[in-house]
């Protein structure tokens, strides 16, 4: 990434999630003098990604895992050095890659439709149940994956889009994400049953939503979890934002909220509430995080931005206790899988159930994530002991039922939009790449004065 020369830049960025934090460092990369200031207004850095200690352990409880193949993720592991971990506990000891060995179960509510692991005849007995929907899905999945995934050699050549949709109609994916998953396949001769019984129910894992979301949202997210081959940074994954601001070189001002962003003669100024002072000017200021979940006043030049996005709640609970197998029609805790998913007939219960890896030891803890709150009396129901339970709720990810909005990347002169890449894919991956999107913006606005 080629530097850019020039008097002092200087840069404010309002929000501290992974978007902020990678924004930070692709600008100190890319802008020879820059100085770089980054607000908070809760008193971590994190946003979305966050860790709760739990059971004498520390476990995931915002965005928890990334997949082999995202490409600044792992960059980031490799150029900082961390150290990665299998954040599932697989019955099996792991081979080669972090999670063979984990069993997935689909619950209907009354009996597991289907088990698959990487084994052999879990493969042949899901091929027996749909024919030929099984690989048409993943074809399907496949194209879509490798389409999405081929932006990142136009981002860092540099290039830049102005929103989302521009994004996708790049890669040809404009169309597809305008389709629901279930009018797509249905198009692609993939049954039905398939789509409730396999893909529904790792979309409600995911996102806490089924195949009304967009295709390109959800097919992705399947190849992505299918490749069985997941990590989390094995300290906790908000070191790695820790390491982006300290690369960065970034003022962090903590617990500051930012109320107004107003448009000056060529700059801007940023008002925060509590008591009320001014920062700035800035030359550039890269709001990351959604504005749906700000009030903050944009004056003097920037044209009013939609809020209308929708963002889906889920609730996490983590249970210290044991899963109870006669609720799911088993005689024994072996033949329990390591990850149970549901399919929408049960609503009203929970969406998934993953056992978590344990740095400590000791009894399983149990990650069971609901897009509702979950009553005791299903815990009851579904654990045979419970010695404790922490339960949290967070507006996750949006609802990705089209018709899409589409926010633009640059709402004004000098503001920029990293969270208007949500409209397209929400995950810690597809966040940086809003990230390089925008930086590639300002970048190319300087150049072009």
């Amino acid at each position: 990434m080629s530097g850019t020369t020039g008097s002092d830049l200087q840069l404010a960025i309002v929000g501290s999630g992974i978007a902020g934090c990678a924004a930070a460092d692709f600008a100190r990369q890319q802008f020879t003098n820059i100085e770089i200031d980054v607000f908070e207004q809760q008193s971590r850095i994190g946003g979305r990604i966050r860790e709760t200690a739990f059971a004498s352990d520390t476990f995931e409880t915002g965005a928890t895992a990334f997949h082999d193949e995202s490409r600044y993720m792992m960059k980031y592991v490799d150029r900082f050095n961390l150290e990665l971990a299998n954040p599932v506990k697989p019955r099996q000891k792991p081979t080669n890659a972090p999670m063979m060995g984990l069993s997935f179960g689909i619950w209907d509510g009354q009996r597991f439709l289907a088990k698959m692991s990487g084994a052999l005849r879990d493969r042949l007995t899901i091929l027996r149940k749909y024919g030929l929907s099984f690989p048409r899905l993943w074809w399907q999945s496949r194209r879509v994956f490798k389409q999405f995934n081929s932006l990142y050699d136009v981002l860092e050549a540099g290039g830049s889009f102005k929103s989302p949709d521009e994004m996708l109609a790049r890669v040809d994916l404009y169309d597809t994400a305008q389709q629901s998953a279930m009018e797509h396949l249905r198009e692609h001769a993939v049954s039905q049953a398939c789509i409730h019984q396999v893909l529904d129910p790792i979309s409600r894992t995911l996102y806490g939503q089924d195949a009304r979301m967009s295709a390109v949202v959800d097919l992705y997210m399947f190849k992505a979890i299918a490749s069985n081959s997941w990590y989390s940074i094995r300290e906790r994954n908000s070191l790695l934002l820790d390491h982006l601001l300290d690369a960065a070189s970034a003022t962090i001002h903590m617990e500051t909220k930012i109320t107004a962003i107003d448009a000056n003669t060529g700059s801007y100024t940023l008002t925060a509430a509590e008591p009320p002072t001014e920062y700035g000017p800035y030359d550039a200021v890269i709001i990351a995080t959604p504005l749906e979940k700000t009030d903050i006043e944009l004056n003097g030049g920037a044209p009013p931005v939609s809020s209308d996005r929708e963002y889906q709640s889920m609730y996490i609970n983590l249970v210290n206790g044991v899963l109870d197998p006669t609720y799911f029609e088993l005689g024994a805790q072996d033949d329990l899988p390591d990850a149970i998913s549901t399919t929408t007939d049960v609503d009203e219960s929970f969406t998934s159930i993953v056992t978590l890896v344990r740095e400590n030891g000791g009894t399983n803890i149990y990650h069971v994530t609901a897009t509702s709150i979950v009553p005791n009396d299903l815990f009851l129901e579904v654990f045979s002991s419970i010695e404790d339970i922490e339960r949290f709720s967070w507006e996750a990810y949006p609802v990705y039922e089209p018709p899409l909005l589409w926010p633009p990347f640059q709402l004004d002169h000098g503001i920029y939009y990293t969270n208007a890449m949500e409209s397209a894919i929400s995950s810690m991956e597809t966040e940086v790449m809003g990230s390089r999107n925008v930086v590639n913006l300002l970048s190319r606005r300087l150049r072009e004065g």
